[in-house]
C-alpha cells in the first residue's frame, strides 16, 4: 500500500477506467484519514499524492471559495505564464500554444483581467504560499509533516466563475502536460457558479463525458454525497445540470459503476493506527492485553468517522483514562468488547452450524492454496440463510464477515443489519436511496437482511429495491458480502421473484438452519444459564430437559422461536432464583424455579 493510502482509499480510488471524468463519493469523503505512514491526511491531500503518483505532471483543485489552487509547485508552474511548462499557462492566459487560442475577448475576458489585475484568466503569478486546509505542509502526527515534495498550495488571486471554467477546460484539452482536475464538494460547487458559467461547464462536462481517458486528462468530481444515489438527487436541484444527471444516471446502472468510487469508513488496520497515533501524540495509554479486541469493537461500529474517533481519544487521553472496554462503552463508543475467540472457534461453539461451517471450510481451502485467488471468491460471497427464527442466523452473519475478513476477502468484516421492510420506502423515489444507503453502510463488510422476503411482498416498489440491491451487489463486488435469510418458504419465493437476484445465490450458498432438537435446545439453556452464572441443581436438571422437551412438542412450526424460546425460559429461572435466594450465587436452580405450567 501507498504510503500517502489506506485500504478504503485504495478501494475507491482506480482510475484505470478508461473514462475522463470519474466520480468519487461516500461515508468518507469527509473524513480524515491514518494513511499507511501514519500520517493524517484529507481526502483532498491523499487524492493529490494517488494523482501524482500515477504520473498526472499538473494537479488543479477547484470549489467554492477556492475557484482554482494546487498543492506542489510543479503544478503551479505549469499553469501560469514564465513557468516551467509555460506553453500551458500562455494557451491559458490566451496566448499561442497546445491549448488553442486562449479564452474568448469581450465580456468574459475583460471580467478575467478586471478580477486578477492581469490579462488571462490565471493573471500574472500566484498568490503567496499559505498553508493549505488538508494539511499539506504541516507536521504529521508522529512529527515531521509530510514527505518533501509535500509543497504549500499555490493560489490565483480570486477568479469570475467563467473564467475560471474556461481555465479548466483549457487544462482539460491540453495535451502537452497530462492534467488532472480535481473539482471538490461539486454539489455546492455548482450552487454557486453564476448562470453563464454553469451553461459552459454542462457543455465541458459533456464533452468530458465523451472523451477517454487515452486522451491523458481526466477530470474528478468529488461529491459531499454518502452515495451515487444522493449526489444525483441533490444535482437535480441545480440548473442547467441536465448533462451531468444525464452521466450520473447512466454511471448507476452501468454494469461494474467502474467510473465511480465510493469512501467507506475505516477499517482495524486503519484504527489500530489511529490508537498508535492518540498513544504517541496525546500520551493515551493502552490496556494492551485486550487492544486487539478493542479495535475490532471499534472498526464494527457503524457509522462513526476517524474524525469522531480522533476526539473521543483526545477527550479520554485529556483525563487521564486509558483506553478499556468499559471506558468506550461508559462513552457509549462501543456496546461491547468480542470475546476473544477467533471467528472460528465462535462458530464452533454455535450449535446447528454444521452446514454453515462446511460451506466456509471449502472457502478456507480455496484460500490456503499457493496460487489460490481469494479476491476471485468474490463472485460466490453472498448467502442465503433459510430457516424459522432464533436459528442463529444473525449470530452466524456476524461471524460470516468476520471468517471473510480473516480471508483476506473483506477489509472490514463489520455486520450492518436492516430488515427488508426497512429498504423499500412507502414512497414514490426514495426507495432506491434506502438501499443505497443500507449498502454504503456495509461496505467492506456485511449487509444482513432479516425477513428479506418482506421486499418482494411490498408490490409497488419492492422491484425498484431489488433491482437496486442486485447493482450495486455487481458494482460492490470486491467490497460486499449481502446475506438474506428468513423462513424458507417465503425466502425460495424471494428468490426467485427476480433473475438477476438468484444468479447470486448459487444453490451451494443456500444454508438451511433447522429448527433446533430437544437435545440441542437443552444445551443452549445449559449455556444461557451460565452465561448468568447460574449452576442447576442435580435434581433440576432431568426435569428441565422434559419441560423443554414438551414446550419441543407443543410448539407452533410457525411461529416457534428456538433458541428464543430458550432465553426467555433462562430469564424466568433467574427471576425465580433471584426472587427466592436474594441472589446468592452459592444457592443453585432448583425445581420450583421452574415455571408453573412444568410442574
Amino acid at each position: 500500500m501507498k504510503p500517502w493510502s489506506t485500504a478504503r482509499l485504495a478501494n475507491a480510488i482506480n482510475l484505470d477506467s478508461g473514462d475522463a471524468l470519474y466520480i468519487l463519493c461516500g461515508p468518507g469523503v469527509q473524513d480524515r484519514f491514518v494513511c499507511a505512514d501514519y500520517r493524517e491526511r484529507s481526502l483532498e491531500t491523499a487524492l493529490w499524492e494517488h494523482l501524482r503518483d500515477s504520473g498526472f505532471e499538473r494537479v488543479a483543485f477547484s470549489r467554492h471559495g477556492d475557484p482554482l489552487y494546487f498543492m506542489d509547485e510543479a503544478s503551479a508552474e505549469s499553469a501560469v505564464p514564465g513557468g516551467t511548462a509555460s506553453r500551458a499557462g500562455r494557451a491559458a492566459a490566451g496566448q499561442s500554444g497546445p491549448l488553442g487560442g486562449g479564452l474568448p475577448g469581450g465580456t468574459a475576458s475583460r471580467a478575467g483581467r478586471d478580477a486578477v489585475g492581469q490579462s488571462g484568466p490565471l493573471g500574472g503569478g500566484l498568490s503567496g504560499s499559505a498553508a493549505s486546509r488538508a494539511g499539506v505542509g504541516q507536521s504529521g502526527p508522529l512529527g515531521g509533516g509530510l514527505p518533501a515534495r509535500s509543497a504549500p498550495p499555490r493560489r490565483p488571486p480570486r477568479m469570475l466563475d467563467l473564467s475560471l471554467v474556461q481555465t479548466l477546460n483549457a487544462f482539460m484539452r491540453d495535451t502537452s502536460v497530462r492534467s488532472a482536475v480535481v473539482i471538490l464538494w461539486t454539489e455546492d460547487y455548482l450552487r454557486h457558479l453564476q448562470p453563464a458559467a454553469h451553461r459552459e461547464l454542462a457543455d465541458y462536462l459533456g464533452e468530458w463525458a465523451r472523451s477517454a481517458a487515452s486522451q491523458r486528462n481526466v477530470c474528478v468530481l468529488v461529491f459531499a454525497a454518502p452515495n451515487l444515489t444522493d449526489a444525483i438527487r441533490k444535482v437535480v436541484d441545480v440548473r442547467d445540470t441536465d448533462v451531468l444527471v444525464s452521466f450520473l444516471e447512466r454511471q448507476r446502472v452501468r454494469r461494474g459503476r467502474r467510473s465511480v468510487g465510493t469512501v467507506g469508513l475505516a477499517e482495524r488496520s486503519e484504527m489500530a493506527r489511529l490508537v498508535q497515533v492518540a498513544r504517541l501524540r496525546h500520551g493515551l495509554a493502552v490496556d494492551w492485553p485486550n487492544l486487539d479486541r478493542l479495535i475490532a469493537a471499534m472498526a464494527a461500529r457503524p457509522g462513526e468517522t476517524v474524525r469522531n474517533w480522533h476526539a473521543a481519544l483526545t477527550r479520554i487521553a485529556s483525563r487521564g483514562d486509558a483506553l478499556t472496554g468499559e471506558i468506550l462503552k461508559a462513552e457509549q463508543l462501543i456496546d461491547g468488547l468480542p470475546s476473544g475467540l477467533s471467528p472460528w472457534q465462535e462458530l464452533d461453539k454455535l450449535v446447528g452450524m454444521e452446514p454453515l461451517r462446511e460451506r466456509l471450510e471449502l472457502f478456507r481451502a480455496v484460500a490456503r492454496e499457493p496460487d489460490g485467488d481469494s479476491a476471485g471468491q468474490a463472485e460466490t460471497l453472498h448467502l442465503a440463510f433459510v430457516g424459522n427464527p432464533g436459528t442463529g442466523k444473525t449470530t452466524a452473519a456476524r461471524l460470516v464477515g468476520e471468517i471473510y475478513r480473516d480471508f483476506g476477502l473483506l477489509e472490514r468484516g463489520h455486520l450492518h443489519a436492516v430488515r427488508g421492510s426497512e429498504i423499500v420506502a412507502p414512497y414514490l423515489g426514495n426507495t432506491v436511496a434506502m438501499t443505497d444507503a443500507a449498502v454504503d453502510n456495509a461496505l467492506d463488510g456485511v449487509l444482513f437482511i432479516d425477513e428479506a422476503y418482506a421486499i418482494a411482498n411490498t408490490r409497488e416498489y419492492g422491484p425498484e429495491a431489488i433491482n437496486e440491491l442486485v447493482l450495486r451487489m455487481e458494482d460492490e463486488r470486491h467490497r460486499l458480502a449481502v446475506i438474506v435469510a428468513g423462513y424458507t418458504e417465503d425466502m425460495n419465493m424471494f428468490l426467485a421473484s427476480n433473475a438477476g437476484l438468484i444468479s447470486r445465490f448459487s444453490r451451494q450458498n443456500i444454508i438451511e438452519f433447522p429448527d433446533y432438537t430437544p437435545e440441542q435446545l437443552v444445551e443452549i439453556a445449559h449455556g444461557m444459564l451460565a452465561e448468568r452464572n447460574l449452576t442447576i441443581s442435580p435434581e433440576l436438571e432431568p426435569l428441565l430437559a422434559e419441560h423443554i422437551r414438551r414446550m419441543y412438542d407443543r410448539r407452533n412450526p410457525k411461529t416457534w422461536g428456538n433458541a428464543r424460546e430458550m432465553r426467555e425460559l433462562a430469564s424466568h429461572l433467574a427471576a425465580r432464583w433471584a426472587l427466592r435466594t436474594k441472589r446468592n450465587r452459592a444457592e443453585p436452580l432448583r425445581p420450583g424455579d421452574l415455571p408453573e405450567e412444568a410442574a
